[in-house]
């Protein structure tokens, strides 16, 4: 994975004006949920619930990591422009040290209740914005 000069890997850098109906950004978009899922070292039941799929969807998930494109669905995109932004934020918070930005979300948080990021998140899109508005929080506090 390329890293860019400010350490925001080129992997997850969001793009201004994506064309979500593009075929081939769809299957940009889901390789780079993909690795993220991967550095994140999170369980497939974990993936599917994040991207708001039934946990019998495991065929998407396979689906996604050999080239298909994510589905067109408006909350399917939301969710995972969501796990970019907290990605990119956890990247800004923790610039010199990649092991956390992989490691934060799986790890217990006193502001959080003692709850993992991880467990918030897996409370539905609602869950994901709480996180997503916290990490903005922390860096333009």
């Amino acid at each position: 994975m390329k890293n860019r000069s400010d350490g925001w890997p080129e992997l997850f850098v969001r793009e201004k004006n994506v064309d979500y109906r593009s075929r081939e950004n769809r299957i940009r978009i889901a390789k780079r949920v993909m690795r993220l899922f991967q550095l994140w070292q999170l369980r497939p039941a974990d993936q599917l619930s994040l991207l708001g799929l039934s946990p019998h969807s495991r065929s998407s998930l396979n689906r996604y990591r050999s080239g298909h494109p994510v589905a067109h669905r408006k909350e399917l995109i939301q969710r995972i422009g969501l796990l970019f932004s907290m990605y990119e934020s956890l990247s800004r918070l923790f610039s010199s040290d990649r092991d956390s930005i992989h490691r934060w979300i799986t790890s217990s948080n006193t502001a959080l209740g003692r709850r993992t990021p991880l467990a918030v998140m897996l409370d539905g899109i609602d869950g994901m914005k709480i996180i997503d508005h916290y990490l903005h929080f922390q860096i333009y506090r």
